[in-house]
């Protein structure tokens, strides 16, 4: 099977262009517009200016706009070579006087009060989880011409939510947790996707006792590769032993799937038989990962979509998510191509539906498992090695828009732990070792999402200490060698790469420590705190606090002393965001206990959407899992600022795992039979679908 590629185009353009096509270009040619892996515009699609000077548009199929200035209009194609193509384009332009307002349909703002719809009977669903993608990229990509079953199905015809948040941190596995159960992390506990371990001990119900005595060693320390090619069997029998109810074991065989993160069994049956057909057999295991979208799609047509026992039946498309992480512009480049093609899976899955009669009995359901963050603004840094020419290249990284530039990169294994501090450090698959020091002295970091990274350290003494969670006291006062101390929150949040050129925010943005069950301190600065406090109320549900304060310590016997805070100071800047001010009725409302609906409601349009809420869950233990707390507890998390990925590659790319909108925010569409069509404004969270 050879890769899709379209080679005849309309006025829009296309995504899918050939995945070589950008390694293999000649030299001095370049798009006008960027396209590809340096930008968002259709490679090939209609493009303008004015004057010969004039900054190239898009036009794509339709333009409405009002001209910045007078010359004349220059009409071409976005192509870094066009003596090589065929055929042509026909243009009408309508000039207005004055201008008419670009044509634009309302999308009803929907009231759940006054829509009591019926379901259908024998009903199906068909759940579309696309991984990572960002609802804007999806309506920017619809209303281009480049996702037309998108949009018709989703945008032009059903629900969307558009303030869906995940958990945190927003990471894969542990969101695919909630979204198969309907549980936060608390209760799933699954709490990463390589779960580090301080135990040769094997809690009840923890995934090492389905493997074998002697199939590895039992060291002091372990790490869980939840993604691996097994994992997802067993961490789906991990929540089967625990008791914690899954889709799967609620349907049963009403429940089909495609591979997915977490299932009862990897690979379903046939779906490998179905690979090869879709593929071909040569090179399959090198060709695979690179078309799981493609062989998940053809198995949902020919093996799922037609299976009359099927209720629920789940597709998975991890590819967008893939390419982004390798990609430096991710979903405002060369992601777009997998979301395209996503797109017309979509296509030929609603057509299977019409086929065996069940497009008039099938809910859809539109849903990721996170955002991402970075590469709206950005040029591509130019490769390792590249001349001096393109330092003012590498300088203009700095200079992007916070947030949405490429990340920059900061190894903090590498170059604070190691190289600062003197210390070993890894990470799953690598380590850096300081000559002369023991290999099982180590700091551990968990960064899979790299807007985030969870370390593991030995308790108070880097040489000497167990390995056991520190506590606030042993991480403001830590011995990281002997007789030298240091406050790893300061030495964390004031460390920056040696290639740091001093512009913008330093790499880390909060650190988040665990005080206790019920508390969870979260760290910007000493000036600049707050504490995280959850409680039971009368009534048995749970509440939320958020404390303010500065310079919080612990004493060696574990009493604490706090400062009163600065007026209008929160680290997640909540009271001066004119959102956040709009949405409660007074400021002092954000002093007192609140449940988590009323959280997410105050806090979903700022900067931290539901991070009161989201991080005391992801500290909490409940029930059935609470056993595994002090075993699998980090001592700390550290959250990536805008623009910084904790990345520890020497690859640029995307990431998630950040408490920020884009990272936390979703997309979420339902479709079906009486399904009106519009918006719930009501913010949601992923455990609601």
């Amino acid at each position: 099977m050879k890769a899709p590629v379209d080679r005849r185009v309309g006025p829009q353009g296309t995504y899918v262009w050939p995945r070589a096509y950008p390694t293999r270009r000649r030299a001095n040619h370049t798009f006008p517009l960027p396209t590809m892996v340096e930008g968002p515009t259709p490679a090939f699609s209609l493009i303008g200016k004015i004057g010969t000077d004039g900054t190239p548009f898009y036009i794509g199929e339709r333009y409405d706009g009002i001209a910045g200035g007078s010359g004349h209009l220059w009409l071409g194609i976005n192509n870094d070579e066009v003596a090589d193509n065929r055929g042509s384009f026909h243009v009408t332009i309508t000039l207005h006087d004055p201008p008419e307002p670009p044509p634009h349909s309302a999308v009803p703002v929907l009231d759940p009060t006054q829509h009591a719809g019926t379901p259908i009977p024998r009903a199906r669903v068909l759940l579309l989880y696309i991984d990572g993608l960002r609802p804007d990229v999806l309506h920017e990509m619809a209303q281009t011409g480049s996702a037309p079953n998108f949009k018709r199905r989703f945008l032009d015809q059903g629900v969307e939510v558009p303030s869906a948040f995940t958990v945190f941190p927003s990471n894969t596995l542990i969101a695919n947790g909630s979204l198969f159960t309907g549980f936060f992390s608390d209760r799933t506990g699954i709490k990463s996707q390589n779960q580090f371990e301080r135990t040769t001990l094997k809690p009840k119900g923890q995934l090492s006792e389905w493997l074998p005595d002697g199939f590895i060693p039992h060291p002091v320390t372990r790490v869980f590769n939840l993604l691996d090619k097994y994992a997802p069997e067993n961490t789906h029998a991990f929540l089967v032993k625990r008791r914690v109810p899954t889709l799967a074991s609620r349907l049963g065989k009403a429940f089909r799937f495609t591979t997915l993160p977490i299932a009862p069994l990897n690979p379903p049956p046939q779906w490998f038989h179905r690979a090869v057909n879709t593929l071909g057999p040569f090179g399959i295991s090198v060709r695979l990962p690179r078309h799981v979208d493609t062989v998940n799609a053809q198995y949902a047509i020919e093996d799922l979509l037609r299976d009359a026992e099927a209720r629920v039946i789940a597709v998975w498309f991890p590819m967008a998510d893939t390419t982004s992480h390798h990609s430096p512009r991710g979903q405002f480049g060369a992601a777009r191509r997998d979301v395209a093609l996503a797109d017309r899976a979509l296509g030929r899955m609603l057509d299977r539906l019409r086929e065996v009669g069940w497009d008039r009995t099938t809910y859809t359901i539109l849903v990721s498992d996170h955002g991402h963050m970075g590469g709206e603004h950005a040029v591509i840094p130019p490769p390792a090695g590249a001349p001096e020419a393109h330092a003012a290249m590498r300088r203009s990284l700095a200079a992007t828009p916070a947030g949405g530039g490429i990340n920059q990169r900061c190894n903090l294994p590498r170059d604070w732990a190691h190289r600062q501090l003197g210390l070993n450090a890894r990470v799953v698959g690598e380590e850096w070792v300081v000559p002369g020091i023991a290999p099982e002295r180590f700091l551990f970091f968990d960064h899979q999402g790299a807007g985030q990274t969870k370390l593991f350290l030995p308790y108070a003494s880097y040489f000497s200490g167990a390995w056991r969670r520190n506590r606030l006291h042993e991480l403001m006062r830590y011995e990281a060698r002997p007789r030298q101390v240091v406050n790893l929150l300061e030495s964390l949040t004031s460390f920056h790469p040696p290639s740091w050129d001093g512009h913008g925010e330093r790499p880390v943005d909060l650190i988040l420590v665990k005080l206790d069950a019920q508390r969870v301190f979260v760290y910007r600065d000493p000036e600049n705190q707050a504490v995280i406090h959850r409680t039971l109320d009368e009534g048995g549900d749970e509440r939320y606090r958020y404390e303010r304060l500065r310079h919080l310590t612990q004493e060696a016997d574990g009493a604490f002393h706090q400062e009163p805070p600065h007026p209008g100071v929160d680290p997640f800047g909540y009271l001066r965001d004119e959102r956040w001010q709009h949405a409660v009725p007074a400021p002092e409302w954000i002093s007192a206990a609140h449940t988590a609906t009323e959280w997410l409601e105050a806090t979903h349009q700022t900067r931290y959407p539901d991070a009161v809420v989201a991080i005391a869950k992801f500290f909490a233990w409940q029930p059935p899992v609470q056993d595994l707390a002090e075993a699998r507890d980090p001592d700390l998390i550290a959250t990536a600022s805008e623009g910084w990925s904790f990345r520890s590659d020497d690859g640029y790319g995307t990431d998630h795992g950040y408490p920020f909108a884009d990272s936390m925010r979703i997309s979420l569409f339902i479709s079906g039979p009486n399904v009106p069509h519009g918006v719930l404004p009501a913010p949601h969270r992923l455990v609601d679908v």
